[in-house]
């Protein structure tokens, strides 16, 4: 293991993060032996009260047919976001810093399930049930999952998780920041394939 780190930032209930999911995967698959990899909760929309009106669902599914024809992903395009929804990020975000808190090694695999949950079964991540339902088998028990779930000093970690995005000037997700003895290094702002972050991040490991 050396001393440089990834930082994965993201939010479950972005679909460009969803679309670039497989990649992660690959660069974690490549390189999770040698580089530690830290995952923050972007926040996208966190604490929209607003509920979701036709013509803005619309747009949302627009950019949800592009990650699909860029990636051949799955959605359920019909049975997502129905009347009343409220896209507010901020508790899916909550539960993956709660999963953090207690299991870290799942904190990726839990981010993965709900993400399938949201674009894939048209889950409702703004409810605390489906959230606590979906940590299953990573979560240590579903008590304490629920329990760290809305517990105020993950509440607090969550905006900070907010606060370290803004701090790194991180207006897209996803992004892939590399941490090392040299400082802070954007591998990517927004969707790259594997094979872009993998030259960007070996031009930057033999140069340490």
């Amino acid at each position: 293991m050396t001393d440089a780190s990834l930082l994965y930032i993201a939010d479950p209930m972005c679909s460009w993060c969803y679309g670039f999911g497989p990649e992660m995967r690959r660069l974690v698959a490549a390189y999770g032996d040698r580089i530690g990899v830290e995952l923050i909760a972007g926040g996208l929309y966190p604490g929209n009260a607003m509920v979701l009106p036709p013509g803005q669902r619309r747009w949302v599914l627009h950019h949800w047919a592009e990650v699909q024809a860029h990636t051949g992903l799955t959605f359920d395009f019909d049975a997502a976001m129905p009347e009343g929804f409220v896209y507010d990020t901020e508790p899916a975000c909550r539960a993956v810093v709660a999963m953090r808190r207690l299991a870290p090694d799942m904190a990726l695999a839990y981010f993965d399930r709900l993400q399938g949950a949201f674009y894939r079964q048209a889950r409702d991540l703004t409810d605390d049930a489906v959230l606590i339902e979906l940590a299953g088998n990573l979560a240590p028990d579903a008590d304490a999952f629920a329990a760290c779930l809305n517990d105020p000093d993950t509440r607090e970690a969550t905006q900070e998780d907010f606060h370290r995005r803004h701090q790194f000037g991180v207006r897209g997700m996803p992004a892939v920041i590399i941490s090392d003895a040299r400082g802070y290094k954007r591998l990517t702002e927004g969707y790259q394939p594997f094979d872009t972050l993998r030259k960007r991040l070996e031009k930057r490991l033999t140069r340490v």
